[in-house]
């Protein structure tokens, strides 16, 4: 549209200010020179300013962006030069602060002169919906990373249990007959097996995903599992330190949710330290320390802690020599997706996850901290009376025999020859498969001489649950062990259904195998 003359110019003014002031975004108009003519009462409510503040002030001193800035400059230095324009910018509020914004350009020429207008549209909230957008997307990937890594962890700890079953049940086997020096080095062999079976079992505890199971549990085997496992995988640089005193009563608590609260606190720990040491450099020996005691809560802590109760709790605090924690995250470290650590290093669930899990326990979370000297974690469970366990058998001698027939279905050769070596040497009779067609076919043929069957549930050919459902058909009184390397509340459904009589857990030894199966061939 060509305008000829200023009448022309005003009457235009006057159409758009009557059309802008009832517009829902913000609009200016601005002349030649890109002082603001007008504008609407949406973009003085936008920024903070009066409308007469704002006129008369140059156009791009109110935003941010240098392409605007240019652009402006380019039409005062030529105001026949391209005339519009749609690009995103940050606008400037009257107290400095900034919001980011859609602007829409247009002018219009005449002659020399020219008048132009700019839309402007605040798009904050599609800005956050975005944002939260990409978080979620980030979030809902790395749950389904993490729940690919517990279906891998919880494979390749069923693995490693069957293999470290043989090899363990085969230096049992090997340390019977052998010399004090022989006897010795293979005690230290199944030492060596002993701490990475600890390294599987914890892996296998990250991938449950059954209900929690709150029991009498020994809190000092929690923290000494998690003392190996940090030993195994920590800079070597921490030294990991376990301070229990004296007797510690057990707590009512979910063994592998406890486990993983106080592993995730302790790879806390370990990042606090690691981020101090990027910092300073220092080549001062850092440590991360558990300790654990029983103790009495009274009164006077109720009036510190509002999360408090009085009664016996076990209180277990890891504390680090690390960076620290500043009073803001600290008011902001319990809840879901706050993170201090960069991109892709942390989802903010580990420690709203652990509050979460220690309130379903009865318990609270207490935290100590100091900017450049560190934190401690202080994690209170009620505290219940242990039962006393059996006295364990030490000698082979003493492990009770027998003359019956047993079935030992097993698909890792390494874990058959070992079962089928303690067994027959207690006495037993033992016929081996290896798959779970093979077993279920031995049992139909042999069925009037097996008087026990133990069964893996993971077979190939035939999964071992099928082959329980077919042997229970066939035979609704024979006596029934079923071994994994899956924890039990993973299978309890079919331990119950098909009315197995024990459940031994990978890896077990000799003792563990003899016991079993005597007291279930005695049962009635």
């Amino acid at each position: 549209m060509i305008l000829h003359n200023t009448t022309d110019i005003e009457n235009l003014k006057s159409i758009l200010i009557s059309l802008f002031e009832t517009y829902p975004d913000g609009c200016i108009l601005f002349s030649t020179d890109g002082r603001i003519l007008y504008s609407n009462t949406t973009f003085a409510r936008m920024t903070g300013y009066s409308k007469s503040e704002l006129n008369a002030t140059a156009a791009d001193s109110l935003f941010t962006d240098d392409i605007f800035v240019s652009i402006m400059k380019s039409l005062k230095s030529k105001p026949s030069s391209a005339s519009d324009f749609r690009m995103e910018s940050r606008c400037l509020r009257r107290d400095n602060s900034e919001f980011p914004v859609e602007l829409t350009m247009k002018t219009v020429h005449t002659g020399d002169s020219m008048t132009g207008y700019v839309l402007i549209r605040d798009i904050s909230r599609e800005r956050t919906v975005c944002e939260e957008n990409a978080n979620l997307r980030d979030r809902l990937s790395h749950a389904q990373t993490m729940e690919t890594v517990g279906q891998l962890a919880g494979g390749i700890s069923h693995y490693f249990n069957n293999v470290f079953t043989g090899i363990l049940g085969n230096l049992n086997l090997a340390e019977i007959d052998a010399s004090e020096q022989q006897a010795s080095l293979i005690r230290k062999t199944a030492g060596a097996v002993d701490r990475a079976r600890c390294f599987a079992r914890q892996l296998l505890s990250m991938s449950r995903k059954s209900s929690p199971v709150f029991e009498p549990t020994d809190v000092r085997a929690i923290i000494e599992d998690v003392e190996i496992f940090a030993n195994l995988t920590f800079d070597r640089r921490i030294k990991i330190t376990v301070d229990i005193p004296g007797p510690l009563q057990g707590a009512m608590a979910d063994t592998a949710s406890i486990h993983n609260v106080i592993l995730n606190l302790c790879v806390n720990a370990r990042d606090a330290i690691e981020e101090k040491l990027f910092q300073t450099h220092d080549m001062l020996e850092h440590r991360i320390t558990i300790k654990a005691a029983t103790v009495t809560i009274n009164e006077s802590h109720l009036c510190d802690q509002p999360d408090a109760r009085k009664g016996r709790f076990v209180r277990i605090s890891v504390s680090d020599t690390g960076c620290g924690i500043d009073e803001e995250t600290k008011k902001r470290m319990f809840e879901q997706f706050f993170t201090t650590k960069e991109q892709g290093k942390g989802t903010g669930l580990g420690l709203a996850t652990a509050q979460e899990s220690i309130r379903q326990h009865g318990g609270w979370i207490e935290v100590s901290s100091e900017l450049g000297r560190g934190s401690e974690f202080t994690v209170y469970l009620p505290a219940v009376a242990m039962k006393k366990k059996a006295a364990a058998v030490t000698k082979i001698s003493d492990l009770p025999e027998g003359t019956e027939t047993i079935l030992f279905v097993d698909d890792e050769e390494i874990v058959r020859t070992f079962g089928v070596m303690a067994l027959e040497r207690q006495g037993y009779t033992v016929i081996a498969a290896s798959d779970g067609q093979e077993g279920l076919d031995l049992f139909i043929r042999e069925r009037e001489k097996i008087g026990l069957v133990i069964l893996d549930l993971v077979l190939p050919k035939l999964p071992g649950k099928e082959v329980l459902k077919k042997i229970r058909l066939i035979d609704r009184e024979i006596k029934i062990i079923i071994s994994s390397g899956q924890e039990f509340e993973l299978n309890k459904h079919i331990f119950n259904e098909y009315m197995a009589l024990d459940y031994i857990m990978k890896p077990f030894d000799i003792a563990d195998l003899a016991l079993s199966v005597r007291n279930a061939l005695d049962r009635a």
